[in-house]
C-alpha cells in the first residue's frame, strides 16, 4: 500500500489552450499519451461519501496496471492511499461490489452495502517533472463529453499556483482554476442526461 500526500491544482481550459500549453512545451501529435480510465465506486446510500472518503480504480489497459485508490481530504490537500491489484480483483469488485481482501479494505473496514459503479471517466495523459512537481496535461472523455485539464501537482499550494499562474501568463491565457474534480464531473455530468 502506498500512502502519499496528494497538493494539487487544476485549471479546465479551452482545446485552443491547451494545444497552446502542448506546443510551448515541445509536445506534439506524436507524443504518446497514456491512456487510463478511472472508476468511481460508491454504495447507494453514500456510505463512502459520509465518511469523506472517495473510492476509484484506475485501469491503464497497455501497461497491464490495475489499481484501487481512495482520497480523503487533509486540511492543505489530499491524502490519497494505492494499492495495485490484478484484473483478478478489479473483477472481484464489479461483480460481486465487495472490496477485495487487501490492505484498502483493511484500511476501510466494513462496508454495510454493495459498492456501486457510479460513473467512469477515460483520460489521455502526458505527465512530466515541471518546476520542482508534475505537470499533467489530461483530455478526459466521459458520458459523451471531453475536457481539456493541466494539472499541476507540487509542494504547497502556493507553488502549485505559482506554477500554472507562470506558464499560462508566458502564453497570455486566460484560466480559472477548477475546484471541481475529474470524478465531480463524471458524476454531474450523469445527473444531465
Amino acid at each position: 500500500m502506498d500512502i502519499e500526500k496528494e497538493i494539487e491544482v487544476k485549471i479546465l481550459v479551452s482545446d485552443y489552450d491547451f494545444y497552446e500549453v502542448c506546443d510551448m512545451l515541445g509536445i506534439t501529435s506524436e507524443t504518446t499519451f497514456i491512456i487510463q480510465t478511472n472508476n468511481y465506486y460508491d454504495t447507494s446510500t453514500d456510505f463512502l461519501k459520509e465518511k469523506q472518503i472517495h473510492l476509484r480504480s484506475r485501469v491503464i489497459e497497455e501497461q497491464n496496471s490495475y489499481q484501487l485508490t481512495i482520497k480523503t481530504p487533509q486540511k492543505d490537500g489530499l491524502i490519497e492511499i494505492n494499492e495495485k491489484i490484478d484484473k483478478k480483483k478489479l473483477d472481484y469488485l464489479n461483480e460481486t461490489g465487495k472490496l477485495p481482501l487487501g490492505e484498502l479494505e483493511s484500511f476501510i473496514g466494513f462496508i454495510p452495502d454493495k459498492l456501486v459503479l457510479l460513473a467512469s471517466l477515460t483520460t489521455h495523459r502526458y505527465q512530466f517533472d515541471f518546476d520542482g512537481g508534475i505537470l499533467f496535461l489530461d483530455i478526459n472523455y466521459y458520458n459523451g463529453l471531453q475536457d481539456y485539464e493541466i494539472e499541476f501537482e507540487g509542494k504547497s499550494f502556493e507553488h502549485c499556483h505559482w506554477v500554472l499562474d507562470n506558464l499560462m501568463s508566458e502564453l497570455e491565457l486566460n484560466f480559472e482554476y477548477s475546484t471541481v474534480s475529474k470524478r465531480q464531473r463524471a458524476i454531474s455530468s450523469l445527473k444531465k442526461i
